[in-house]
Protein backbone atom coordinates (compact mmCIF):
# COMPACT_ATOMS: atom_id res chain seq x y z
CA UNK A 1 0.00 0.00 0.00
CA UNK A 2 1.37 3.39 -0.96
CA UNK A 3 0.69 6.88 0.26
CA UNK A 4 1.94 10.29 -0.82
CA UNK A 5 -0.57 12.26 1.26
CA UNK A 6 -2.66 11.73 4.37
CA UNK A 7 -4.35 8.33 4.36
CA UNK A 8 -6.59 7.40 7.29
CA UNK A 9 -7.37 3.70 7.48
CA UNK A 10 -9.38 3.79 10.73
CA UNK A 11 -10.94 6.17 13.20
CA UNK A 12 -9.05 6.14 16.49
CA UNK A 13 -9.98 7.76 19.79
CA UNK A 14 -7.09 10.20 19.55
CA UNK A 15 -6.12 12.30 16.59
CA UNK A 16 -2.94 11.28 14.81
CA UNK A 17 -1.47 14.74 15.40
CA UNK A 18 -1.84 14.22 19.17
CA UNK A 19 -0.21 10.79 19.02
CA UNK A 20 2.62 12.28 17.00
CA UNK A 21 3.03 15.22 19.38
CA UNK A 22 3.26 12.96 22.40
CA UNK A 23 5.70 10.40 21.03
CA UNK A 24 8.03 12.67 19.04
CA UNK A 25 7.90 15.60 21.47
CA UNK A 26 9.87 13.61 24.05
CA UNK A 27 12.91 13.79 21.74
CA UNK A 28 13.50 17.27 23.20
CA UNK A 29 13.85 19.12 19.91
CA UNK A 30 10.91 21.40 20.69
CA UNK A 31 7.29 21.18 19.57
CA UNK A 32 6.95 18.69 16.68
CA UNK A 33 4.65 19.87 13.89
CA UNK A 34 2.29 17.36 12.30
CA UNK A 35 1.96 19.90 9.47
CA UNK A 36 5.55 21.01 8.69
CA UNK A 37 4.66 22.89 5.50
CA UNK A 38 3.81 26.62 5.61
CA UNK A 39 0.28 27.89 5.20
CA UNK A 40 -0.49 28.17 1.47
CA UNK A 41 -2.37 31.42 2.03
CA UNK A 42 0.70 33.26 3.35
CA UNK A 43 2.86 35.42 1.05
CA UNK A 44 5.16 33.48 -1.25
CA UNK A 45 8.18 35.20 0.33
CA UNK A 46 7.22 33.63 3.67
CA UNK A 47 6.38 30.24 2.19
CA UNK A 48 9.80 29.99 0.56
CA UNK A 49 11.43 30.39 3.98
CA UNK A 50 8.98 28.74 6.35
CA UNK A 51 9.15 29.42 10.09
CA UNK A 52 11.86 31.82 11.21
CA UNK A 53 13.10 33.23 14.50
CA UNK A 54 10.74 35.95 15.71
CA UNK A 55 7.55 34.38 14.36
CA UNK A 56 4.60 34.92 16.69
CA UNK A 57 1.75 32.44 16.48
CA UNK A 58 -0.02 29.48 17.98
CA UNK A 59 0.11 25.73 17.47
CA UNK A 60 -3.26 24.67 16.11
CA UNK A 61 -5.36 21.70 17.15
CA UNK A 62 -4.44 20.07 13.85
CA UNK A 63 -0.73 20.29 14.60
CA UNK A 64 0.36 23.22 12.43
CA UNK A 65 1.89 26.59 13.26
CA UNK A 66 -0.52 29.48 12.75
CA UNK A 67 1.81 32.37 11.83
CA UNK A 68 0.47 35.80 12.79
CA UNK A 69 3.42 38.20 12.49
CA UNK A 70 7.18 38.39 12.97
CA UNK A 71 8.65 40.69 15.61
CA UNK A 72 11.99 40.99 13.79
CA UNK A 73 10.46 42.43 10.61
CA UNK A 74 9.13 45.98 10.22
CA UNK A 75 5.68 47.18 9.32
CA UNK A 76 5.46 47.01 5.53
CA UNK A 77 7.63 43.93 5.13
CA UNK A 78 5.90 41.46 2.74
CA UNK A 79 6.01 38.68 5.34
CA UNK A 80 4.13 40.74 7.92
CA UNK A 81 0.41 41.55 7.66
CA UNK A 82 -0.55 45.12 6.83
CA UNK A 83 -1.85 45.67 10.37
CA UNK A 84 0.16 44.81 13.44
CA UNK A 85 -0.27 45.03 17.23
CA UNK A 86 -0.57 48.39 18.94
CA UNK A 87 2.73 50.29 19.34
CA UNK A 88 4.58 47.70 17.26
CA UNK A 89 8.32 48.30 16.95
CA UNK A 90 10.59 45.58 15.49
CA UNK A 91 12.93 43.63 17.73
CA UNK A 92 16.50 43.71 16.44
CA UNK A 93 18.46 40.46 16.30
CA UNK A 94 22.18 40.44 15.63
CA UNK A 95 23.25 37.65 13.28
CA UNK A 96 26.02 36.82 15.76
CA UNK A 97 23.32 35.91 18.31
CA UNK A 98 21.93 33.12 16.13
CA UNK A 99 23.42 29.62 16.21
CA UNK A 100 23.07 27.72 12.93
CA UNK A 101 24.08 24.08 12.60
CA UNK A 102 23.27 20.78 10.88
CA UNK A 103 21.57 18.75 13.57
CA UNK A 104 21.14 15.50 11.62
CA UNK A 105 22.49 13.99 8.42
CA UNK A 106 20.57 12.09 5.75
CA UNK A 107 18.45 9.02 6.50
CA UNK A 108 17.92 10.07 10.11
CA UNK A 109 14.73 9.37 12.01
CA UNK A 110 12.93 9.62 15.34
CA UNK A 111 10.50 6.97 16.52
CA UNK A 112 8.63 5.84 19.61
CA UNK A 113 9.88 2.87 21.62
CA UNK A 114 7.42 0.52 19.91
CA UNK A 115 9.12 1.07 16.54
CA UNK A 116 12.37 -0.50 15.44
CA UNK A 117 14.36 -0.08 12.29
CA UNK A 118 14.38 -3.40 10.44
CA UNK A 119 16.00 -5.15 7.51
CA UNK A 120 12.62 -6.15 6.10
CA UNK A 121 12.70 -5.32 2.40
CA UNK A 122 16.42 -4.69 2.65
CA UNK A 123 18.58 -4.29 -0.39
CA UNK A 124 16.75 -1.24 -1.70
CA UNK A 125 17.07 2.42 -0.75
CA UNK A 126 14.88 3.81 1.98
CA UNK A 127 14.16 3.37 5.68
CA UNK A 128 12.40 0.23 6.91
CA UNK A 129 10.54 0.02 10.22
CA UNK A 130 8.71 -2.61 12.22
CA UNK A 131 6.04 -1.62 14.74
CA UNK A 132 4.57 -3.83 17.44
CA UNK A 133 2.47 -3.45 20.57
CA UNK A 134 3.82 -3.75 24.11
CA UNK A 135 2.39 -3.65 27.61
CA UNK A 136 3.37 0.01 27.80
CA UNK A 137 2.15 1.21 24.41
CA UNK A 138 -0.43 0.35 21.77
CA UNK A 139 0.44 3.33 19.58
CA UNK A 140 3.49 5.03 18.18
CA UNK A 141 4.96 7.51 15.72
CA UNK A 142 7.83 7.91 13.26
CA UNK A 143 9.52 10.98 11.79
CA UNK A 144 11.94 10.41 8.91
CA UNK A 145 14.47 12.97 7.72
CA UNK A 146 15.86 11.57 4.45
CA UNK A 147 18.13 14.55 3.82
CA UNK A 148 18.72 15.46 7.47
CA UNK A 149 17.77 18.82 8.92
CA UNK A 150 19.30 22.19 9.72
CA UNK A 151 18.73 24.15 12.89
CA UNK A 152 18.78 27.75 14.09
CA UNK A 153 18.56 28.92 17.71
CA UNK A 154 18.53 32.41 19.17
CA UNK A 155 21.12 32.96 21.87
CA UNK A 156 19.85 36.33 23.08
CA UNK A 157 16.95 34.96 25.11
CA UNK A 158 17.10 37.59 27.87
CA UNK A 159 16.17 40.55 25.69
CA UNK A 160 13.50 38.78 23.71
CA UNK A 161 11.87 37.86 27.04
CA UNK A 162 11.89 41.53 28.04
CA UNK A 163 10.51 42.56 24.66
CA UNK A 164 7.67 40.05 24.90
CA UNK A 165 7.01 41.11 28.50
CA UNK A 166 6.56 44.69 27.36
CA UNK A 167 4.24 43.77 24.49
CA UNK A 168 2.29 40.68 25.59
CA UNK A 169 -0.92 42.57 26.38
CA UNK A 170 -0.89 44.23 22.95
CA UNK A 171 -0.28 40.85 21.30
CA UNK A 172 -3.21 39.15 23.00
CA UNK A 173 -5.51 42.07 22.22
CA UNK A 174 -4.46 42.00 18.57
CA UNK A 175 -4.62 38.21 18.20
CA UNK A 176 -8.09 37.86 19.74
CA UNK A 177 -9.79 41.14 18.90
CA UNK A 178 -8.33 41.78 15.44
CA UNK A 179 -7.27 38.37 14.15
CA UNK A 180 -10.12 36.57 15.91
CA UNK A 181 -8.16 33.51 17.02
CA UNK A 182 -9.89 33.06 20.41
CA UNK A 183 -6.64 31.96 22.04
CA UNK A 184 -6.39 31.15 25.73
CA UNK A 185 -4.02 32.86 28.11
CA UNK A 186 -0.65 31.19 27.59
CA UNK A 187 -1.23 30.05 24.00
CA UNK A 188 0.89 32.73 22.30
CA UNK A 189 4.36 31.60 21.23
CA UNK A 190 7.46 33.38 19.98
CA UNK A 191 9.78 31.21 17.90
CA UNK A 192 13.36 31.26 19.22
CA UNK A 193 14.58 28.16 17.37
CA UNK A 194 13.57 25.73 14.66
CA UNK A 195 14.59 22.62 12.73
CA UNK A 196 13.87 22.71 8.98
CA UNK A 197 14.44 20.43 6.03
CA UNK A 198 13.51 19.90 2.38
CA UNK A 199 11.89 16.45 2.73
CA UNK A 200 10.21 14.44 5.46
CA UNK A 201 7.89 11.58 6.29
CA UNK A 202 5.53 11.15 9.25
CA UNK A 203 3.60 8.07 10.34
CA UNK A 204 1.42 7.21 13.34
CA UNK A 205 -0.46 4.10 14.39
CA UNK A 206 -2.75 3.18 17.27
CA UNK A 207 -4.94 0.46 18.75
CA UNK A 208 -2.32 -2.25 18.42
CA UNK A 209 -2.72 -5.22 20.75
CA UNK A 210 -0.30 -7.88 21.93
CA UNK A 211 -2.22 -10.35 19.78
CA UNK A 212 -1.74 -8.21 16.68
CA UNK A 213 1.10 -9.16 14.43
CA UNK A 214 3.74 -6.49 13.95
CA UNK A 215 3.51 -4.52 10.75
CA UNK A 216 6.07 -2.91 8.51
CA UNK A 217 6.53 0.55 7.08
CA UNK A 218 8.99 1.71 4.47
CA UNK A 219 9.86 5.27 3.55
CA UNK A 220 11.61 5.51 0.19
CA UNK A 221 12.37 7.82 -2.73
CA UNK A 222 10.16 7.26 -5.76
CA UNK A 223 11.27 9.83 -8.31
CA UNK A 224 13.71 12.60 -9.04
CA UNK A 225 12.19 15.66 -10.69
CA UNK A 226 13.22 19.21 -11.43
CA UNK A 227 12.15 20.32 -7.95
CA UNK A 228 14.00 17.59 -6.08
CA UNK A 229 13.47 14.03 -4.92
CA UNK A 230 9.98 12.88 -4.01
CA UNK A 231 9.38 10.32 -1.22
CA UNK A 232 6.49 8.10 -0.23
CA UNK A 233 5.43 5.48 2.31
CA UNK A 234 4.68 1.81 1.77
CA UNK A 235 3.16 -0.09 4.67
CA UNK A 236 1.19 -3.11 5.78
CA UNK A 237 -1.36 -2.78 8.53
CA UNK A 238 -3.19 0.29 9.81
CA UNK A 239 -1.40 3.61 9.90
CA UNK A 240 -1.80 7.27 9.06
CA UNK A 241 1.05 8.63 7.01
CA UNK A 242 2.19 11.91 5.51
CA UNK A 243 5.12 12.91 3.34
CA UNK A 244 6.22 16.14 1.77
CA UNK A 245 6.61 18.50 0.26
CA UNK A 246 4.57 17.70 -2.82
CA UNK A 247 6.13 18.57 -6.18
CA UNK A 248 3.21 20.88 -6.95
CA UNK A 249 3.82 22.84 -3.75
CA UNK A 250 7.44 23.44 -4.73
CA UNK A 251 6.45 24.42 -8.27
CA UNK A 252 3.94 26.92 -6.88
CA UNK A 253 6.76 28.70 -5.04
CA UNK A 254 8.69 29.19 -8.26
CA UNK A 255 5.84 31.22 -9.79
CA UNK A 256 7.18 30.63 -13.27
CA UNK A 257 10.25 32.73 -12.42
CA UNK A 258 13.23 31.45 -14.47
CA UNK A 259 15.58 32.41 -11.63
CA UNK A 260 13.64 30.08 -9.32
CA UNK A 261 13.70 27.07 -11.63
CA UNK A 262 15.36 24.12 -9.91
CA UNK A 263 15.49 25.98 -6.59
CA UNK A 264 15.14 23.97 -3.42
CA UNK A 265 13.33 25.44 -0.44
CA UNK A 266 14.29 24.51 3.11
CA UNK A 267 10.89 25.61 4.35
CA UNK A 268 9.54 22.45 5.97
CA UNK A 269 9.61 23.03 9.73
CA UNK A 270 9.72 19.81 11.76
CA UNK A 271 10.24 21.37 15.21
CA UNK A 272 9.79 24.84 16.71
CA UNK A 273 11.33 25.98 19.99
CA UNK A 274 9.34 28.76 21.56
CA UNK A 275 8.82 31.11 24.45
CA UNK A 276 5.20 30.97 25.58
CA UNK A 277 3.72 33.96 27.37
CA UNK A 278 0.87 34.45 29.80
CA UNK A 279 -0.44 37.79 31.05
CA UNK A 280 -1.58 38.42 34.63
CA UNK A 281 -5.09 37.31 35.53
CA UNK A 282 -6.36 40.87 35.95
CA UNK A 283 -5.05 41.87 32.53
CA UNK A 284 -6.59 38.77 30.98
CA UNK A 285 -9.95 39.62 32.57
CA UNK A 286 -9.72 43.11 31.07
CA UNK A 287 -8.97 41.68 27.63
CA UNK A 288 -11.90 39.27 27.88
CA UNK A 289 -14.16 42.14 28.89
CA UNK A 290 -13.03 44.14 25.85
CA UNK A 291 -13.71 41.15 23.61
CA UNK A 292 -17.19 40.71 25.07
CA UNK A 293 -17.91 44.38 24.39
CA UNK A 294 -16.85 43.94 20.78
CA UNK A 295 -19.18 40.98 20.45
CA UNK A 296 -22.07 43.23 21.45
CA UNK A 297 -21.16 45.45 18.51
CA UNK A 298 -21.95 42.56 16.18
CA UNK A 299 -23.06 44.69 13.28
CA UNK A 300 -21.83 45.09 9.69
CA UNK A 301 -19.58 47.94 8.75
CA UNK A 302 -17.08 47.87 11.59
CA UNK A 303 -13.55 48.58 10.44
CA UNK A 304 -10.23 47.76 12.02
CA UNK A 305 -10.00 51.28 13.48
CA UNK A 306 -13.38 50.78 15.19
CA UNK A 307 -11.97 47.86 17.15
CA UNK A 308 -8.73 49.33 18.44
CA UNK A 309 -7.45 52.40 20.30
CA UNK A 310 -6.68 55.43 18.17
CA UNK A 311 -3.01 55.02 19.02
CA UNK A 312 -2.87 51.82 16.98
CA UNK A 313 -0.41 51.52 14.14
CA UNK A 314 1.60 54.74 14.22
CA UNK A 315 4.45 55.01 11.73
CA UNK A 316 7.56 53.17 12.92
CA UNK A 317 9.52 56.40 12.99
CA UNK A 318 7.24 57.88 15.66
CA UNK A 319 6.70 54.94 18.00
CA UNK A 320 9.66 55.55 20.30
CA UNK A 321 11.78 58.36 21.59
CA UNK A 322 15.02 58.70 19.59
CA UNK A 323 17.03 57.78 22.68
CA UNK A 324 15.18 54.46 22.85
CA UNK A 325 15.50 53.38 19.26
CA UNK A 326 17.93 52.94 16.44
CA UNK A 327 17.90 51.92 12.81
CA UNK A 328 18.96 48.41 11.92
CA UNK A 329 20.59 47.39 8.67
CA UNK A 330 19.02 45.92 5.60
CA UNK A 331 16.13 48.36 5.44
CA UNK A 332 14.71 47.38 8.85
CA UNK A 333 13.09 50.15 10.81
CA UNK A 334 13.68 51.14 14.40
CA UNK A 335 13.96 48.49 17.05
CA UNK A 336 13.04 48.66 20.67
CA UNK A 337 15.27 48.98 23.73
CA UNK A 338 13.43 48.35 26.97
CA UNK A 339 14.67 50.50 29.86
CA UNK A 340 11.31 50.54 31.68
CA UNK A 341 9.40 47.28 31.53
CA UNK A 342 5.89 46.67 32.87
CA UNK A 343 5.31 43.65 35.08
CA UNK A 344 2.50 42.35 32.90
CA UNK A 345 3.46 38.70 33.02
CA UNK A 346 3.21 36.14 35.76
CA UNK A 347 4.75 33.40 33.62
CA UNK A 348 7.29 34.19 30.95
CA UNK A 349 7.93 30.70 29.65
CA UNK A 350 6.97 27.09 30.04
CA UNK A 351 9.45 24.25 30.33
CA UNK A 352 6.82 21.83 29.03
CA UNK A 353 4.16 22.10 26.33
CA UNK A 354 0.72 22.16 27.90
CA UNK A 355 -0.83 20.71 24.77
CA UNK A 356 0.27 17.14 25.44
CA UNK A 357 2.37 17.34 28.62
CA UNK A 358 5.63 16.61 26.84
CA UNK A 359 8.78 18.66 26.70
CA UNK A 360 8.66 21.17 23.88
CA UNK A 361 11.25 23.67 25.02
CA UNK A 362 14.94 22.92 24.81
CA UNK A 363 17.94 24.30 26.72
CA UNK A 364 16.26 27.53 27.73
Amino acid sequence: MRATSVQSQSQSLRQSCDIYYQHIGVKRRGSPLWIPEPNKKLPVSYRRMGNTIGDVGIITDSGGFDFLFNICLPLGHPNNPSRLPENFVPFHVESADIREYSAFNGESYFSSASVKRSQHGGGTSGLNFEASASKEASEGAILTMPVGLNSEDLGNIFWIRQYADANAEHWYRYINQVRGREVKNGDVRVVVGHDKTTAWGIATFSNLTAQTDSFHLKFRPVEQCTVGRIYEWEYSGTAEVRSGPHALEIAALQLGDPEQQGAGYENQCLFVRTLNFKVRDDIWEKLESELAELAVKDAPGYSYSDLLPSSQLPPASTTTHPSQSTTSGGGHSQFQHLPNLPTALVCQSYSCCERSQVCGFVDL
